[in-house]
């Protein structure tokens, strides 16, 4: 079986749009060497905390209160292995944190 290419005649030109290439090189340049932009925030306590409360939040939204659970005892045990070991405003973020989540879990339960 004979296959044939259509014929447009001598004014047709194919037109290819390469511009692609360029924002894909572009891409490959800024994921090898992040600029200002992309830098991760700075790892530091509250910031764990937080990411560890935002995790509890989302089983709780989920209603999986088996996963909530261990979230907030981590807390808890965070809370009482740093007793004594932070900064006012680290405490007040951790008490804080627990308690809302506290609150959340007692209403998600009923």
């Amino acid at each position: 079986m004979e296959t044939h290419e259509p014929s447009f005649g001598p004014a047709f030109q194919k037109k290819v749009d390469e511009s692609w290439k360029n924002a894909v090189e572009k891409e490959k340049e800024n994921s090898a060497h992040p600029g200002e932009d992309s830098k991760l925030p700075e790892l530091n306590f509250p910031l764990f905390i937080t990411s560890l409360g935002v995790q509890a939040f989302t089983a709780l939204e989920k209603s999986d209160l088996k996963q909530a659970k261990s979230f907030i005892d981590l807390l808890d045990i965070l809370a009482e292995k740093t007793k004594g070991n932070l900064s006012p405003e680290e405490t007040g973020h951790l008490e804080a944190l627990r308690y809302e989540l506290k609150m959340k879990f007692v209403e998600k339960s009923q």
